[in-house]
């Protein structure tokens, strides 16, 4: 009998542990609600202070005073984008809405700042946070949206006017020691004192299809490394510095890189910028598949120890100088078109040459007058470039640059694709209660 009562008292400790081992993880989290302003609570900021992790401040449509500090897991959220007004004030320095707290949604709201003439009016501060989004949203300010210490955010379809924005340095997209974010679609005009985008000490940030009109410098990296800039438009448009003394507009950029490496600038357009690309003590970069016209001045410049970079299968078209290298060298250049430029190329103060074929292909000069005897595409002589630079395989008809596709971005729709799977097959082993 002992030794029965055993064997059973085994079996069943065998049978529980098979069910606590097969019994999912419960997570029990409580019901997402939705605090509107203003019928729940007059101000935005007696809303967002009630409410609680996971909630949705709902703004209706109308004009609200005071800025307002996001300091838990909430989602900010206006009835309409045109219709629904934060106007700011001092509380925060000049700030209008101050992040600080990660997952945070900041969306469809026009923002106003209570001074923004100089760079104390900020729209949308993401302080230190990680996760946040900002969206939809149109802002008035001179910073419109600031991100400092800030990485895995998305800043998205902004529109974001710097009409007002009138004592330098004024931008609209800042990010400062921020990283592994992400800038798309979002429209910034009219900061003719200062930039549209500006990246420091920022690494690794992703800068697609945003619209930049009339701003003094289009997009600054400075000691920013490893990210993506692609498929954006960048126009200056030079009437906007009629009452600016000309030596002031030599300094208007579309993009400038500086002591910034291994950056990706691909696919974008750059129009009607005094200066189209400047890239200044900055290697191992690569500018491909770019347009650069209509710049008075330079279409791509390489200054100051811009070494080692490639500028590839770029159309360097109606500018003053197509490309220009000032003491930098070591730097690869080819598949490009270069067309109607006043000045095909520059090279001064150079101690080594830089080079202008891959070895098999060179470019594609408008004003090449050398014969191709045997049909290769290639010329029978070199392009002439000055005593150090020559084109020794210049192309006889204009290399085919390809559009950037949406293919272009197949790899990260896979990648994303599998991560999506996976999260979900993990996501079943749970079950998620909700508390009524």
């Amino acid at each position: 009998m002992p030794a029965l009562r055993m064997g059973a008292v085994l079996v069943l400790l065998l049978v529980l542990c098979s069910v606590f081992v097969s019994v999912p993880e419960i997570h029990v989290v409580a019901a997402t609600m939705t605090v509107v302003v203003p019928d729940d609570y007059a101000s935005v900021q007696e809303a967002v202070d009630n409410a609680v992790d996971g909630d949705v401040v709902l703004v209706k449509c109308g004009t609200y005073n005071g800025s307002v500090v996001v300091n838990k897991r909430i989602s900010l959220i206006g009835e309409s984008k045109t219709g629904t007004v934060i106007w700011g004030d001092w509380s925060l320095n000049g700030t209008v809405v101050l992040v600080e707290h990660d997952d945070v949604v900041v969306e469809k709201l026009t923002l106003k700042a209570a001074y923004d003439a100089g760079p104390h009016g900020r729209g949308v501060h993401l302080l230190n946070v990680k996760g946040c989004r900002v969206s939809g949203c149109i802002f008035q300010a001179s910073v419109g949206v600031w991100l400092y210490g800030a990485s895995g955010n998305i800043v998205e379809d902004n529109r974001i006017d710097g009409t007002k924005a009138t004592m330098p340095p004024v931008v609209g997209i800042k990010l400062q020691y921020s990283e592994d974010n992400r800038i798309v679609g979002n429209n910034v005009l009219e900061f003719v004192y200062g930039f549209g985008v500006s990246l420091e000490f920022s690494d690794r940030n992703v800068l697609v299809e945003n619209q930049l009109l009339n701003n003094y410098h289009g997009m600054w990296l400075n000691e920013s490394n490893n990210n993506s800039v692609t498929g954006n438009t960048v126009t200056v448009t030079l009437d906007v510095f009629l009452r600016l003394a000309d030596n002031v507009m030599l300094g208007c950029y579309g993009l400038r890189l500086e002591q910034s490496s291994n950056n990706s600038i691909t696919g974008n357009s750059f129009v009607d910028c005094p200066k189209g690309v400047r890239i200044v003590a900055s290697c191992c970069n690569l500018v491909e598949n770019n347009t650069v016209s209509g710049s008075r001045y330079v279409g791509v410049e390489l200054a100051d120890d811009a070494n080692h970079n490639k500028v590839v299968a770029n159309s360097i078209q109606n500018n003053g100088v197509g490309a220009s290298f000032a003491n930098s060298s070591s730097n690869i250049v080819y598949h490009n078109i270069f067309v109607d430029n006043t000045v095909m190329v520059t090279s001064l103060l150079m101690d080594e040459p830089n080079f202008f074929d891959d070895g098999a292909e060179g470019n594609y000069w408008s004003n090449y007058n050398g014969t191709d005897t045997d049909g290769d595409g290639i010329g029978d002589t070199p392009y002439i470039i000055d005593a150090n630079n020559q084109d020794n395989y210049p192309l006889v008809e204009p290399a085919v640059i390809p559009e950037f596709p949406s293919l272009a971005f197949l790899p990260l729709f896979l990648m994303a694709t599998v991560v999506g799977v996976i999260a979900k097959k993990k996501h079943h082993k749970h079950l998620t209660y909700k508390i009524p």
